[in-house]
């Protein structure tokens, strides 16, 4: 099974990450992180593609390369993606889909976005009963749209509440991708799990 090094990877334990028998490297702190100049951020990113090309092996270099053609296509095509997201981050989902070359819209009120949406993300982090019965109605007109749903249950299994919404949610709506950590997707699954937050 393919194993994908996330949580901390940067310039220093990136090698480590591969020769321990990581396929892929998820670097977006490293890549994002604020306290880096635009120079920097551009040797970065060599860095690691260098790092790629010589110590992964074809296949990772060839989903490496479908990664790449996906980005191209997003830019190439600019989807308009609504977001019902946590208040936490709302900044940082938008210039990251923006840095991909896609459209975020942040709209939390109605379903009238996802009417001209090509895709909807869901995210539960600051979660309360407007906000599922939302994310449901959006859901459910994204389905009839035929666009994609991307789902990440926050904390489920963390609360009662939590556990209940997140599955109130997916009894309600068809989700095409179910963004979770190992414990949320397994409460969701209904296997005992103990759960913290984001990141257990």
């Amino acid at each position: 099974m393919p194993v994908v090094a996330i949580g901390g990877v940067n310039r220093n334990n990136a090698q480590s990450c591969v020769e321990a028998g990581a396929v892929g490297l998820a670097v977006c702190a490293s890549i994002l992180d604020q306290r880096v100049n635009s120079g920097s951020i551009t040797e970065t990113c060599k860095q690691f593609r260098q790092l790629i090309n010589l110590s992964l092996p074809q296949y990772s270099k060839d989903i490496t390369s479908m990664i790449v053609n996906a980005i191209n296509t997003v830019r190439l095509m600019n989807p308009l993606i609504v977001h019902l997201t946590n208040t936490v981050t709302i900044n940082d989902v938008a210039n990251v889909t923006l840095l991909c070359g896609a459209s975020p819209v942040m709209a939390q009120e109605n379903t009238e976005m996802v009417e001209l949406a090509d895709a909807l993300v869901l995210n539960m982090g600051t979660l309360d009963n407007t906000q599922i019965g939302a994310m449901i109605s959006c859901g459910q007109v994204a389905n009839k749209r035929k666009i994609p749903v991307v789902f990440d249950p926050v904390g489920a299994g963390a609360t009662p509440y939590r556990t209940a919404a997140a599955k109130r949610i997916l009894n309600s709506i068809h989700v095409d991708i179910l963004r979770g950590n190992a414990s949320e997707i397994a409460a969701l699954a209904d296997l005992p799990v103990s759960t913290r937050g984001v990141d257990s």
